[in-house]
């Protein structure tokens, strides 16, 4: 797997989101948006017409929203108020979401790790790139391996990170990542290795 099949994170998409603003903001409370990654799904003219959150619940958004990508289910990280049918979006862009791969090149530069979890069939993780945007970083979702242990099968993935040779460590620009991991649900349990500063931070889920 060639380093160009990775993800650049400088061209990330942002979506645009039409919204509207009220003559008396000053007189109104700031509504209370709710801030985390859901699915959205896309027609052939790439406008989002439904958006599912990790519990399940889906939605048809109350504004227009165009993307570039075309009759695809994409990963986004949204911040939004539900309603009874409708979600109102306050702003949403797609996050890197691709599957895990066997043959990504073992490219493992630091990175600072905020936290890991599962939901809705991915291994979301937030992490920190060290940079001054001055390049572009590459990324990847690693299969490892899959090995038996006393018994228990164990599916083992990393993330691959590779540093601009013309970027520096200057300021830290937040990042979420999601890996489909629901086709490896037969494991009993599922490792994942991210490079930190200080070393391999293990994340272990399932049976132990």
């Amino acid at each position: 797997m060639k380093m160009s099949a990775l993800i650049l994170l400088g061209a990330i998409l942002f979506l645009s989101v039409i919204t509207a603003c009220s003559d008396d903001d000053d007189l109104e409370e700031y509504p209370q948006y709710i801030e985390d990654l859901v699915c959205a799904r896309t027609n052939s003219e790439g406008k989002i017409t439904s958006i599912i959150l990790d519990d399940g619940r889906e939605y048809t958004p109350s504004q227009q929203i165009n993307t570039a990508k075309k009759n695809a289910t994409v990963r986004c990280r949204c911040s939004y108020i539900p309603g009874k049918d409708v979600i109102d979006v306050h702003f949403i862009e797609i996050i890197f979401s691709d599957a895990p791969q066997k043959g990504i090149p073992q490219t493992y530069d630091p990175v600072k790790f905020f936290g890991g979890w599962m939901s809705a069939g991915y291994l979301n993780l937030s992490i920190g790139i060290m940079t001054t945007n001055a390049g572009l970083h590459t990324l990847g979702f690693r299969t490892d391996s899959i090995t038996v242990t006393d018994g228990m099968l164990k599916a083992h993935f990393s993330l691959a990170h590779k540093q601009s040779e013309t970027d520096e460590l200057s300021f830290t620009r937040n990042e979420y990542l999601s890996m489909p991991v629901s086709e490896y649900f037969f494991c009993d349990s599922i490792i994942f290795a991210v490079p930190t500063f200080e070393g391999l931070k293990i994340l272990r889920f399932g049976n132990k």
